[in-house]
């Protein structure tokens, strides 16, 4: 059975910086805007302090010499999912990982506590066909394993425990592309998924068809055209990627921007940003090697990030608007 090694690094703690907006000039410095102009208002900015977090390889790789992060594997994260794997409560994590010709889905034994030097155990793995890009993946039901394809809009449902096709779905016609995809069984009962723009689709189980969706904003401050007066105004969020529902709230990446936004399901806002930077990997030169995977691991209370083409994953501290339930914005 492959097996991956672990490693431990220091790396970040999310720390919340009490401010009604963050200038976009401030983030355009470090390349990783959310807007394109403006301010971002109403929303609490998360930046990473120095601290102790685990990461972990994500396979079989090539040591590349430049880098200190050990590793670099050729894989294009996609999702990430962290489950109760049986009654003994063993957790693992579920990766899909997308390309055409190497769209693949792989479940590992997860612990809470990972020591130096252990290894993260495979447990099964499965190839998806080769003309198909696979995207986000999620469990339904605790038996059964949704994936979306990016642009060939089909759906395939396996058997967590066996990774054996058991159907194949449509992607609703309300959605544009397959990215993002996650089953929320506690809040909303229904499956929810992003197609690259602004908004979040909720998905009945039952059919697969879409019930409703939420467009993603957030307030700007910006001056006035032909003036020095400021107003605030709302901004779409697009290329809403990878996600998943924390306590109510829904976590989504941003395609090809280094930042978590934190987002209410009732009205769309964004009520608060992760800034993860500091997460990537020095060594990658590629433009498509960004953020692109979350997970959650309630028992840590700690999240799990990767990204395409990282070499590892990463837990880092959850922030504190994550930790309690979201029961007041409806």
């Amino acid at each position: 059975m492959d097996a991956i090694n672990l490693k431990k690094r220091i790396y970040a703690k999310a720390q919340p910086q009490k401010i009604s907006c963050v200038s976009s000039q401030e983030a355009e410095n470090t390349n990783n805007d959310i807007s394109s102009k403006g301010q971002w208002c109403d929303c609490v900015y998360w930046n990473h302090t120095p601290f102790a977090v685990v990461l972990f390889g994500t396979g079989q790789a090539q040591q590349h010499e430049s880098s200190k992060h050990g590793c670099m594997c050729g894989s294009k994260h996609t999702g990430l999912q962290l489950y109760q794997e049986d009654a003994a409560n063993t957790q693992t994590l579920i990766e899909s990982v997308g390309l055409y010709g190497q769209s693949k889905l792989s479940i590992y034994k997860y612990k809470d506590e990972i020591a130096e030097d252990e290894e993260l155990e495979l447990i099964r793995s499965v190839d998806l066909p080769k003309k198909v890009f696979g995207e986000g993946a999620t469990i339904y039901n605790g038996q059964w394993l949704y994936v979306l394809t990016w642009r060939e809009r089909r759906v395939f449902v396996y058997d967590i425990h066996t990774l054996n096709l058991k159907k194949e779905l449509k992607l609703p016609k309300q959605m544009r592309e397959g990215w993002g995809l996650f089953y929320d069984d506690l809040y909303f009962h229904k499956f929810l998924a992003t197609d690259g723009s602004d908004n979040v689709f909720f998905i009945d189980p039952s059919n697969f068809s879409v019930t409703h969706k939420i467009t993603v904003q957030m307030k700007i401050q910006q001056f006035k055209h032909g003036s020095q007066q400021k107003e605030i105004v709302q901004q779409s969020v697009t290329n809403l990627n990878e996600l998943e529902v924390i306590h109510g709230w829904i976590v989504a990446n941003i395609w090809h921007k280094k930042f978590i936004a934190i987002i209410s399901p009732f009205n769309g806002y964004v009520y608060a940003i992760l800034n993860c930077t500091h997460l990537y990997p020095r060594v990658q030169n590629s433009p498509e090697a960004v953020l692109n995977g979350i997970a959650y691991n309630s028992r840590s209370k700690r999240l799990i990030l990767s990204g395409k083409f990282w070499p590892y994953f990463y837990e880092v501290e959850t922030p504190g608007i994550l930790l309690g339930h979201l029961n007041t914005l409806q």
